[in-house]
């Protein structure tokens, strides 16, 4: 059983800190409520979240992968990613679905022919999960080549560029493949405290703050010298401490805080407006606040009712597999 890093558990709780505010303050700007340079912080928000979220990804597939190891096969370890992945994708595409259906649409409408193209289509948040699914069988597919970081590299930096020029949603998807390996790559060659690509992010994300200033703002541009840069520097400076617990519980649910999450930023927004409240700030507080503690409260719900012990098996469908091997043993 894999022993749980802390320090990653923190940044992938700044991501999904992020994710959830960047959420929110779409949902709210979409809701008719103003806010003041909304195009500059969600520029901001969206440059650097998802680079860490897939950066971290490869890194812990370095480190824990069973494939990267050779202790399965790529058969098998297709099979536990579609598992953990894409389980978990059509269940709660289906769930949001019929909410956003049946009783309270949001933002964005379901319609019946969603229905029949959710299994293939990534709908709302939750395209991450095949997104990553994707990158990950076809980053697997390198694991028996000598030089597979490079060949990864190659492929997912051609997918990035393409994904520049060509507006297809496969070729978004993939395009994060970059960072996946970067991370992967990051964690392989013992690269986390290398001083010189400390400097070199700095100046990385000095000049993208400046070019945004002046005159550029590509989103996809800004995750490669913004983003990936900040997530190398996090990852450099939080590896090198050994107590950390603020964002660590949220960074180790990450998961069930994104699946969730949109169900009450949704929720709060309409409640406020109910209520006459259009500030900005207490919006915007009350939906990345309390969406994330009640996200977090359905683990507690979960772990300590035992009526509703089933309702992890919804996020983690791959723990079918202990009770599975636990019974295999016990007969």
């Amino acid at each position: 059983m894999k022993k749980r890093i802390i320090y990653l558990d923190f940044i992938r709780g700044i991501a999904i800190v992020m994710i959830v505010l960047g959420h929110s303050l779409r949902g709210i700007h979409e809701f008719g409520l103003q806010i003041y340079g909304f195009e500059h912080i969600d520029l901001l928000l969206y440059s650097i979240h998802l680079p860490i979220i897939f950066f971290l990804s490869g890194y812990s597939e370095s480190m824990f992968g069973k494939l990267n190891c050779g202790e399965i096969s790529y058969k098998e370890y297709l099979k536990k990613n579609f598992v953990s992945l894409y389980i978990p994708y059509i269940i709660f595409s289906y769930v949001f679905w019929c909410i956003k259906f049946f009783v309270f649409s949001g933002n964005t409408e379901a319609t019946i022919l969603d229905l029949f193209l959710m299994p293939f289509i990534g709908k709302w948040h939750l395209w991450y999960l095949l997104s990553l699914l994707l990158i990950k069988a076809i980053f697997g597919l390198f694991e028996s080549k000598k030089n597979k970081i490079t060949y990864s590299i190659v492929l997912f930096l051609l997918i990035y560029a393409s994904n520049m020029i060509f507006n297809f949603t496969i070729l978004e998807w993939l395009s994060f493949g970059i960072f996946y390996t970067i991370g992967f790559m990051i964690h392989e060659y013992k690269l986390e405290a290398n001083n010189k690509i400390l400097l070199i992010c700095f100046i990385s994300i000095v000049l993208c703050f400046l070019t945004n200033i002046l005159f550029l703002k590509d989103l996809n541009i800004n995750r490669v010298f913004l983003g990936l840069p900040l997530t190398f520097i996090l990852n450099y400076y939080f590896s090198k401490l050994n107590s950390i617990i603020k964002y660590a519980y949220i960074g180790k649910n990450s998961l069930v805080v994104y699946l969730v999450h949109t169900l009450f930023t949704s929720s709060i927004r309409v409640a406020l407006d109910y209520f006459g409240i259009n500030s900005i700030f207490i919006h915007v507080l009350a939906g990345v606040m309390l969406s994330i503690i009640l996200s977090l409260a359905i683990i507690l719900v979960y772990k300590k009712v035992k009526i509703f012990n089933w309702i992890e098996y919804l996020f983690y469908p791959k723990l079918f597999d202990k009770i599975i091997n636990k019974n295999c043993k016990g007969n």
